[in-house]
């Protein structure tokens, strides 16, 4: 409520959640920079210190990165603080922020966006299967990215004539906060198996990314790619001329198959994207062609 806008007399910085390795007490991982920058793979020098685990990055999904969680190391605990965060957030912040008509309807709308994480926002089928009205679901869309809960990642395209999906890509900032939100109740077995287990992996990885490139090239910008007929790219890092795609994948084994997506991208950007990354769950640095390297999550985020 200041009355003065300070326009021209003041610097704005988003400051996020914590990234893994601050956490940690690490270096975060110049990995992907490195991939940024070479010119082939070969120019590469990776050394990996802590490869981490499928169990251990799972612990990280449900931690999410909102520090007072982060820093509570009884589950139950950390349950009982989303909740009561999201308890306030509804009935106190966003009557200040916002009308928001129905407060059911909103809680609602936050866990089927949940459930919804890195996948590509259709507000139609989300008004459709909340029942509220498509207009009410695009402002309680913008309410929650304007306070910080989602992100609308970009489409990428570059003059290409095949038809690409032009809609973004809806991520929630905070892991644990969508996991909450979603109302799912697994043990760990049954949630690595569980879908939206590779949909909160690939939140998680994307918003670690994010916070990545924007700590050490703020000027590269970020996107997903995707076509008509499915070929898709799970982040492209553009940084200049140059293109870097990731594909994230929550195996221990990689598939080739799989891949086809990242293939079709290299191919149709090889002059401004030499090669691309994998990010997996497994213990190896693997080449898999001479334009795709595998590289363990936690590599990638903590030096």
């Amino acid at each position: 409520r200041v009355s003065e806008t300070l326009a021209g007399r003041i610097a704005i910085f988003e400051l996020p959640g914590f990234m893994l390795a601050e956490y940690l007490h690490k270096n975060p991982s110049l990995v992907l920079i490195k991939c940024l920058k070479a010119k082939g793979i070969k120019d590469l020098n990776i050394q990996a210190k802590d490869l981490g685990s499928i169990a251990e990055f799972l612990t990280f999904i449900k931690k999410g990165s909102l520090p007072p969680a982060m820093l509570i190391e009884k589950e139950e605990m950390r349950e009982v603080w989303f909740e009561s965060y999201i308890q306030t957030y509804l009935e106190r912040d966003l009557r200040e922020l916002s009308q928001v008509a129905s407060l059911m309807d909103f809680r609602r709308l936050m866990g089927m966006a949940a459930l919804r994480t890195a996948q590509i926002l259709n507000f139609s089928d989300l008004a459709r299967d909340v029942g509220i009205s498509v207009s009410t679901v695009r402002n309680y869309l913008n309410l929650l990215g304007s306070s910080y809960h989602l992100r609308f990642l970009p489409p990428f395209y570059a003059h290409l004539g095949k038809r690409l999906t032009k809609a973004p890509k809806l991520h929630f900032r905070d892991t644990g906060l969508a996991l909450t939100l979603s109302g799912l109740s697994l043990d760990d077995r049954a949630f690595l198996s569980h879908p939206f287990f590779s949909a909160l992996a690939e939140t998680y990885l994307v918003e670690e990314i994010i916070k990545l490139v924007s700590l050490f090239e703020h000027k590269a910008r970020l996107y997903y790619f995707r076509t008509h007929g499915g070929a898709e790219v799970d982040l492209v890092i553009e940084y200049g001329q140059r293109l870097l795609p990731i594909e994230i994948k929550t195996s221990t084994q990689l598939d080739q198959r799989k891949l086809a997506g990242l293939k079709q991208f290299l191919n149709d950007f090889k002059n401004r994207a030499p090669f691309g990354v994998v990010i997996y769950m497994g213990g190896k640095i693997l080449e898999l062609s001479h334009n795709i390297i595998a590289i363990p999550w936690k590599v990638c985020l903590v030096g």
